[in-house]
């Protein structure tokens, strides 16, 4: 059977240590506010993800911007920037999702 409705009795998923790091993470916060005050027309492109790298969780700022480049930060669960993805490689990263992109976005990932 299949049910629409979250069982309740199943721990929320975590992300480090939160439910939900747009919201509990300050320092996501603050930067989620900043990329919002932006002009439209830039904040559009941006997107904030979650990703796997070396076995830990991390925030990754993406573009879609077809003229931007994709030299995006990377910061671990407390905010310390830890490198360019670019740097880190592509192919290290797993279990990317979108956490967080403009009301406004023009990027078509979900």
């Amino acid at each position: 059977m299949f049910s629409c409705v979250k069982d309740k009795s199943q721990p929320l998923a975590t992300i480090c240590n939160v439910t939900n790091p747009l919201t509990q993470l300050d320092w996501l916060q603050s930067k989620v506010k900043s990329i919002g005050e932006l002009n439209p027309d830039v904040s559009k492109y941006i997107m904030i993800q979650s990703a796997t790298y070396n076995s830990e969780t991390v925030f990754i700022q993406t573009n879609c911007d077809p003229l931007g480049n994709s030299n995006y930060p990377v910061y671990n669960c407390s905010g310390v920037f830890i490198g360019n993805m670019a740097e880190l490689g592509f192919s290290y990263f797993t279990s990317q999702s979108i956490l967080w992109k403009a009301s406004n976005s023009a990027c078509s990932a979900n």
